[in-house]
């Protein structure tokens, strides 16, 4: 077997996923069963806010987590990363949560790369993201 020089020669697979119904209730217990710890910073569009803000605070308390729930910006750019990197710094975050949609995972994800934070995709619609959904 040759190898093609322009392929990365590893990549990085989540510790968990977890696809089901009603999966974002087993939020703060699933990042515990793993070792992520609190304060998280929720980073979401608006209707996921709407619909799921009361069930995060629950799944996190339950686990002992603080939180807090950040509007996105609607675009991933480097001023929208900026501010998810500013909003966890604020708020002593250990952990990045990403509720919504492809551009907004990816500016997360950036935005927790950039902090050498622990992220924790939930993507909302269909999407080739691993994570915990529903």
């Amino acid at each position: 077997m040759t190898t093609n020089p322009a392929m990365p020669s590893e990549f990085c697979l989540p510790l968990r996923s977890v696809q089901a119904a009603g999966a974002m209730r087993r939020l703060g217990a699933e990042m515990a069963a793993v070792g992520l710890k609190g304060p998280v910073l929720i980073v979401a569009g608006a209707t996921p806010i709407a619909r799921l803000a009361p069930v995060w605070a629950a799944a996190l308390d339950d686990v002992g987590m603080g939180h807090r729930v950040r509007l996105f910006g609607g675009e991933s750019s480097q001023p929208e990363i900026a501010a998810i990197v500013e909003e966890a710094r604020s708020l002593g975050a250990r952990t990045i949560v990403a509720a919504g949609e492809d551009s907004l995972i990816d500016a997360a994800r950036s935005a927790a790369a950039a902090l050498l934070l622990p992220f924790v995709p939930c993507p909302t619609s269909c999407s080739a993201d691993p994570s915990i959904s529903g």
